[in-house]
């Protein structure tokens, strides 16, 4: 035997001096080694901080503004889509509940703004009825009611003057047809102005209809308001009995079947403001100012009701005398 040669302790036998490699800088089993890194810290407040230096954090906009910014961007978001398909202010304002919250106040006069005044189309009834399309040829002879040397069509044409005239005082865009509606005319509201006969000279009163089946859910709004303003503001009786399937089926309203007529979207509705061989409502007839005031009454209070103009706007609390 050899002379005795003394071993290196065992503590420097380690696993990297046989592999090769240091296990404290080794990654995972069989992967790549981990870089070391050297790391500083910023003497303001004792971070460890990447090699290089500190690196500036960047600035966040505080939350409060992101958030109204993200509220404006949608508030302007909702805006013009409503301007384009439009709203009826009837559904987020209910009747009775009083005023409306101020954001639905600010796009609703946001809305208001980028529509412009109210648009309010109004018919002569029978007026100029033989030069009607060719899709209406059959109603070219409708020339309207007559009795004791009055025609109907000189009473509805007096009637929308003067309702007309007034409307447009108070800043409405105002249009006047005879008995051919634009194709697919669209408004904020549509009047159609006639006037009645009966061989009964006892029949006597007012009565008033929109479309059947409902082409919108403003149809009957706008009729409310309308039969209420005639109905306390002139001498005439409720007729709304005698409405005739011609008034609910009128043609001027029937979409699906002719192109002269209404959008389906814009509120209309027909109105008989009296007849023509009652006295008393003949009386009220001959003073078409009066029945100009109701109908405008009754418009100004249903563009109220649907948030179309603001309260301050004109309406039957300021009425003017004829």
């Amino acid at each position: 035997m050899g002379p005795f040669t003394a071993r290196a302790p065992y503590a420097s036998c380690t696993l990297g001096s046989v592999l090769g490699r240091d296990p404290i800088q080794e990654g995972p089993l069989l992967g790549a080694p981990r870089r070391s890194k050297a790391v500083g810290v910023d003497p303001a407040s004792d971070i460890l901080l990447p090699p290089g230096g500190p690196t500036p954090r960047p600035q966040r906009e505080p939350a409060t503004g992101r958030r109204r910014r993200r509220r404006w961007l949608v508030a302007a978001f909702a805006t013009a889509l409503l301007a384009l398909v439009g709203l009826d202010w009837s559904v987020a304002v209910p009747r009775g509940t009083g005023t409306a919250g101020p954001l639905v106040t600010s796009l609703r006069d946001a809305v208001n703004g980028l529509r412009g005044p109210p648009r309010i189309g109004l018919q002569v009834g029978h007026l100029d009825a033989a030069a009607m399309p060719a899709e209406l040829a059959t109603l070219r002879t409708s020339t309207g009611a007559q009795a004791d040397g009055l025609e109907e069509v000189q009473v509805n044409h007096a009637i929308v003057r003067a309702l007309a005239a007034r409307l447009r005082r108070d800043g409405f865009r105002v249009d006047v047809f005879d008995a051919t509606v634009p194709i697919h005319y669209r408004a904020d509201l549509f009047l159609a102005v006639h006037a009645d006969a009966n061989a009964n000279p006892g029949r006597e009163g007012y009565k008033s209809a929109h479309f059947l089946p409902l082409r919108n859910g403003r149809d009957p709004l706008l009729k409310l308001d309308i039969d209420r303003a005639v109905l306390e503001e002139s001498p005439l009786g409720d007729d709304d009995r005698n409405v005739s399937l011609d008034m609910l089926k009128y043609y001027a309203f029937n979409a699906r079947r002719f192109r002269h007529a209404l959008a389906r979207s814009t509120p209309g509705l027909i109105v008989e403001m009296g007849y023509l061989t009652s006295a008393r409502d003949r009386a009220y007839l001959e003073r078409p100012a009066l029945a100009a005031r109701a109908l405008a009454d009754g418009v100004v209070t249903y563009l109220h009701a649907v948030g179309r103009i603001p309260p301050g706007s004109p309406g039957p609390s300021a009425r003017r005398a004829p």
